[in-house]
């Protein structure tokens, strides 16, 4: 069977990690969704793996790498006749060289190829200060990642990092260029900084991309804020304008905002999201969805998400997420995502958390392969 050099490979790269102190699993989680077709009584189950390495030979020098697997049908991949099964394949994501404490600094040094980073997240502050700023949940759900922002570092560049004076600050540059060439060939720039205080934690990034044979600049910036104590009362904000040229830079098609307070209440907690953005390219939602539901501006939606537990006091949490959007240019179209049920649970095993989801639409139950999905996800946690 094809699964078989798959699992070889894992188990050899484990075995690895075991018994080498210098290599580290930095990444890994395994995403399995099903969804019953159109005239079948069989699911589709499609299977998502990320392995994310690092190796460290010496204090101040890493290199790590990632890599995606796919198995687009499960059930007749790990069948006994593969005649009509198709095949798996592994994606390369990305791959970084690192280099801190620059003559004794606070600088460092990388260079890279693939997906490097998302200049609009907090993972600048996350990696400098250990500090976590928690992005809003609705998005890494099963019904809301379609909606998770798709700004993106990718390419081959450098970028060097660095604290600023004596403050709670960080601020990274990026210079780096596509993988395409001749007529698609581009150049692009990145500025990220990001502070961290008492009250607020905010990420601020602008950049700029050059097609070189024509001259054609875009541009693109955005910020994120925590405003509150991220284990009690937060509200979290987000607002930015996607890669477009200075021209054509209409709000209601390049600009997205986010805006989300979160209350806790004992072993209670909710999220009330209100946004207005763009679906995400990457989600694995996106591939299959009818093109008639890609709009040239933005959804509008609402989110609230409940949870009932504690991963870290008891190990364990559960709660419903309720979503609903409409496209502005056309408010009565249906689409998959006009309205969701999600009730989740997750456990926290050791260092690695399990959550099972499943999303109903009312709105599709005519239509089963929209009307109804089961989700679990198994995922590294450090």
């Amino acid at each position: 069977m094809r699964s078989v050099p798959i699992l070889c490979g894992l188990l050899l790269f484990c075995s690895a990690l075991a018994w080498t102190h210098e290599l580290s699993l930095s990444e890994a989680s395994i995403d399995i969704s099903a969804t019953l077709a159109e005239s079948s009584a069989v699911p589709e189950v499609y299977t998502r793996a990320l392995l994310g390495g690092r190796f460290m030979p010496t204090a101040h020098f890493s290199i790590s790498s990632t890599a995606v697997f796919f198995l687009p049908d499960t059930l007749r991949f790990f069948h006994a006749d593969q005649s009509e099964s198709e095949p798996g394949f592994v994606q390369f994501e990305g791959i970084v060289f690192q280099y801190d404490n620059i003559a004794s600094s606070t600088l460092s040094l990388s260079a890279f190829a693939g997906t490097h980073d998302n200049p609009a997240s907090p993972t600048l502050l996350e990696r400098t200060y250990k500090i976590h700023v928690p992005e809003p949940e609705f998005s890494s759900k099963p019904a809301g990642s379609i909606f998770a922002g798709s700004q993106h570092i990718r390419g081959t560049g450098i970028s060097v990092a660095g604290v600023p004076g004596n403050g709670p600050s960080v601020a990274a540059g990026y210079l780096y260029w596509n993988t395409r060439t001749e007529r698609e060939a581009r150049m692009n720039a990145d500025g990220r900084y990001g502070f961290s205080g008492q009250l607020v934690q905010f990420n601020a990034f602008g950049g700029v991309s050059l097609r070189i044979h024509d001259a054609d600049l875009r541009i693109r910036g955005g910020g994120v804020a925590l405003l509150g104590d991220p284990e009690r009362n937060s509200l979290y904000t987000e607002i930015g304008i996607r890669e477009s040229t200075p021209k054509t830079a209409i709000l209601e098609r390049n600009m997205y905002l986010l805006f989300e307070p979160r209350v806790r209440l004992a072993a209670m907690d909710f999220a009330l999201t209100f946004f207005s953005v763009p679906l995400s390219t990457d989600s694995p939602e996106f591939s299959g969805i009818d093109e008639q539901w890609i709009p040239e501006g933005n959804y509008l939606g609402l989110n609230l998400l409940l949870g009932i537990g504690n991963l870290d006091a008891h190990g364990k949490r559960g709660g419903i997420s309720l979503l609903g959007s409409i496209n502005p240019l056309d408010p009565g179209e249906i689409t998959p995502f006009s309205f969701s049920i999600s009730p989740f649970y997750t456990v926290r095993i050791s260092d690695f958390l399990l959550e099972v989801a499943a999303i109903l639409r009312p709105l599709h139950f005519d239509t089963p392969q929209y009307a109804g999905e089961f989700r679990a996800s198994f995922k590294a946690v450090y």
